[in-house]
């Protein structure tokens, strides 16, 4: 095949792998023309990247990250933003803050069960028994049918600190029944 020039002739060098260069071909790209996804995104759609960073963050017990990346949130004042800085207070475990965020979030959205729990639970580990009670009850007022065992148990955990005992005993029933009814 070579005498028919069909293949390159052989070459009986040596290779040197040390001083033998690869081509790679490198297109070089001028950013300035290049329109990127981040350029088209509008605030609320930052604002939602941003979020999902901090619930992968809060997963994986970041917290300080968390809180760092909830600065770059645009909108302050919306209920995913008073929701998501409350949840993070209360794993770093400053309560008051957390409430002061829930607080403003109820002034303009009383319904909001969610909210309601997380303020429960804010007060329950801040020592405050009366207000989590509070909370929680507003809770279960709004969706009478909610099955939330953690928020049972604790409502039940606050009438034993409170020694309510015919309350904590009611409450672990009705926990109980519900666990037990298929």
């Amino acid at each position: 095949m070579r005498e028919l020039n069909q293949l390159q002739p052989k070459n009986n060098a040596p290779k040197n792998f040390r001083t033998q260069s690869i081509e790679y071909p490198v297109d070089i790209i001028d950013y300035k023309t290049v329109k990127t996804k981040d350029e088209e995104m509008k605030g609320f759609d930052c604002d939602q990247m941003h979020f999902e960073l901090i619930d992968l963050l809060l997963d994986n017990i970041l917290f300080k990250s968390a809180d760092m990346t909830l600065e770059y949130i645009q909108d302050k004042h919306s209920n995913q933003y008073l929701l998501t800085k409350a949840r993070i207070r209360i794993m770093q475990k400053s309560y008051d803050e957390a409430t002061i965020a829930l607080d403003e979030l109820l002034e303009k959205n009383k319904d909001n069960v969610e909210a309601w729990i997380m303020r429960g639970h804010a007060y329950y580990f801040g020592g405050n028994m009366f207000d989590s009670e509070e909370s929680f009850i507003n809770a279960i007022r709004l969706q009478p049918n909610l099955k939330d065992q953690t928020l049972q148990m604790y409502l039940g955990m606050v009438y034993i600190k409170r020694k309510a005992w015919k309350d904590a005993r009611t409450v672990f029933l009705k926990c109980v029944k519900e666990q037990t009814s298929f």
